[in-house]
Parts: C-alpha cells; sequence; structure tokens
C-alpha cells in the first residue's frame, strides 16, 4: 500500500492531468482561454512539478472535473457542413443562422487544399482532401460574417449571429 505522501502525490497528478486535459480537449477552445484559466493551470502545475511523474497512461484516474468556464454553454453545438469541389460550395448552406450564445460547429471539406478564414472571429484553418477544416467557436458577437477562401478569395458562406 502508499503511504500517505504517495497517495497525495497520484491524486495531485490526476488532478493536474483532468485540468490539463479539459483545457486542451474543450469544446470550442480554438486557442481562446481567458486569462484566469490559463493562470490556474500554470498555478496546478507548479504546485506538483513531481506528481506528473506518478501518473502513467493507461491507467485510471480519479478526480474532479474542471468547472466549465463561465459563458459557455453546455449545449450541443449548431452544427453545419460546406462542400468544396473545385473551391466551389457544392452542398451546405450559403447563409447559416445562428443565435448569440450558441455553440457553432462549422465543417468545410475540400477536395482541393483550402486556406478558410471566419471574418469577425477571425479563426483561420486549413482544409485538404481527406482532411477536413472545423470551426468550433460560441457566437459570442452579433453581425453577419463571411466565410472565405483565402486560396481563392471568395466567399463562401455568411454567418448571421441574431440577438437571443
Amino acid at each position: 500500500m502508499l503511504d500517505r505522501n504517495a497517495r497525495l502525490l497520484v491524486v495531485i497528478a490526476g488532478v493536474v492531468v483532468v485540468v490539463v486535459g479539459y483545457l486542451v480537449l474543450r469544446p470550442g477552445g480554438d486557442g481562446q482561454r481567458s486569462s484566469s484559466t490559463t493562470t490556474a493551470s500554470k498555478t496546478a502545475l507548479s504546485r506538483a512539478p513531481a506528481a506528473t511523474s506518478e501518473a502513467r497512461a493507461g491507467e485510471p484516474r480519479s478526480g474532479t472535473a474542471a468547472p466549465r468556464p463561465a459563458g459557455r454553454s453546455l449545449a450541443a453545438p449548431r452544427r453545419f457542413l460546406l462542400t468544396l469541389r473545385d473551391h466551389a460550395v457544392v452542398a451546405g448552406p450559403r447563409r447559416i443562422e445562428v443565435s448569440k450564445g450558441d455553440q457553432v460547429l462549422i465543417e468545410v471539406r475540400s477536395d482541393q487544399p483550402e486556406k478558410l478564414h471566419l471574418h469577425g472571429f477571425d479563426l483561420e484553418r486549413d482544409a485538404a482532401p481527406g482532411e477536413p477544416a472545423v470551426f468550433r467557436f460560441e457566437a459570442s458577437i452579433e453581425g453577419s460574417f463571411e466565410l472565405e477562401s483565402h486560396t481563392t478569395d471568395q466567399r463562401l458562406a455568411r454567418l448571421e449571429v441574431r440577438p437571443r
């Protein structure tokens, strides 16, 4: 059986793994982390540097999941799929309507390499054959925004974010 200090290190390692895993895998991440979330993860890591070596891949871990950041919806994202062929939309909506606060997931599949940009939210993604571009974000800004190809400078769709 593990002594008290070893058990404490295992518990701390589990909490660190859960917090870091949450920060990496959370929906709507897209690199938009609040400074308080980033500071909290750095603090958790700095308090238990030796504990991370105790956690082994594949072993069950226990702990409490980190709380969801304020403003994040628990609802499933509104999903939209656009399909491009020869740099043109052949399937999917040309106009995407959501409400402010909605979680949104836009997937763009293309048979050609494509550089994509969602204006207003300043999200950029690359699509390629077999590698769709996925935009996952919270519709936090009201207005009308273009999803365009920087490869062809063409508008592919318009995102309309309406008030709740």
